[in-house]
């Protein structure tokens, strides 16, 4: 008996070879066994996954060595390390070889913020990556009033003389508002927001700050 093992390009192993049957003895018979892999099969390989504070944000890196049939990575935030939240989906970038992939959380709460990868295959298997963790603080020298607003918010705390930017962005992240100033108090007219929740941002040169707010 003659068996032949191969290896495919899309790492499917495949197994050949001749045989004889008592029903037809001296007659060789050609057999090829193809292995798909199974649940033991590692679809994803990480290099490694990271969170870094930056900006006023937190910053998640991960790479990938290897990917079999992936769809999507599910970007999950806990502030317990128990119960996760799904905050974005980031789709499958590698064309076989190494991946690089990013993901900035503009909304992280103060104090410890937990991290995880839901990879999702094609036939939709999921596996987890493992957990990260870091310690988020905000600059908290900015102070808003009234909170909640109605028409006109107040910023204080701002330096002076020194330029900066202030955002206004929904809880999804998307600006709202944009406005250059460098005195130390600013009044944002907030008149034409919907009622609900809002980011207000401060850019300077020490970097950023942020403070919840809802308009009535």
């Amino acid at each position: 008996q003659l068996w032949g093992l191969s290896v495919t390009a899309d790492d499917k192993i495949i197994l050949t070879g001749f045989f004889t049957s008592e029903s037809s003895p001296g007659e060789p018979n050609f057999l090829a066994i193809q292995y798909n892999g199974g649940e033991s099969s590692l679809p994803i390989t990480y290099k490694n996954f990271t969170a870094t504070q930056k900006n006023g944000f937190i910053q998640l890196n991960w790479q990938t060595s290897s990917e079999i049939n992936n769809s999507y990575f599910a970007v999950e935030r806990s502030n317990t390390g128990t119960t996760f939240n799904e905050l974005a989906r980031i789709g499958s970038s590698s064309n076989g070889g190494t991946a690089n992939y990013t993901y900035t959380d503009k909304l992280a709460q103060d104090g410890d913020n937990y991290y995880r990868l839901k990879q999702v295959d094609k036939d939709g298997k999921s596996s987890y990556s493992k957990t990260i963790s870091i310690q988020f603080t905000r600059n908290v020298n900015i102070k808003i009033q009234p909170n909640p607003v109605k028409d006109k918010l107040t910023v204080n705390g701002l330096a002076a003389g020194e330029n900066k930017t202030l955002l206004i962005t929904d809880m999804a992240g998307n600006i709202l508002k944009k406005i250059n100033t460098a005195t130390s108090q600013q009044e944002i007219n907030v008149q034409q927001l919907l009622p609900g929740s809002y980011i207000l941002i401060v850019k300077s040169k020490a970097g950023l700050s942020q403070v919840k707010f809802v308009k009535q």
